[in-house]
């Protein structure tokens, strides 16, 4: 326990001395932020997905993968693991490519916090 106050952001006590904090306490930036609304929006996706299958009465449909693909990929990406911060730039990468302008935005702004946040997933 610190004899001091400590701010989380900067790991510096109120007493000024530097104690550095370990990369899995450091927080994520925005990767938390944009990786709920990446969930958002694979619900909303596997939601389309079964919605046309029911009315086509279909088992399968590759267009589930894309989806399934993004929940697991968020889910490791808010546990901070490698695999998952890996799965989040592939489908980023893909989601810029398909969805022009809120995809190369989201995309984009994803990719760039998983470069700033480099060292902070096991």
């Amino acid at each position: 326990m610190l004899p001091f106050p400590q701010d989380k952001s900067t790991g510096m006590s109120q007493n000024g001395t530097n104690q550095r904090l370990k990369a899995w306490q450091r927080p994520l930036g925005l990767i938390h932020h944009l990786a709920k609304i990446y969930l958002l929006f694979a619900v909303l996706m596997l939601l389309g997905t079964l919605d046309f299958m029911v009315q086509r009465k279909l088992w399968f449909s590759p267009d589930l993968i894309y989806p399934l693909l993004m929940v697991i990929a968020m889910m490791g990406l808010l546990q901070r693991r490698r695999w998952g911060q890996w799965l989040a730039g592939l489908i980023s990468l893909a989601l810029m490519i398909y969805g022009f302008e809120l995809g190369l935005l989201l995309g984009g702004l994803m990719i760039w916090q998983l470069i700033i946040h480099n060292d902070s997933f096991e």
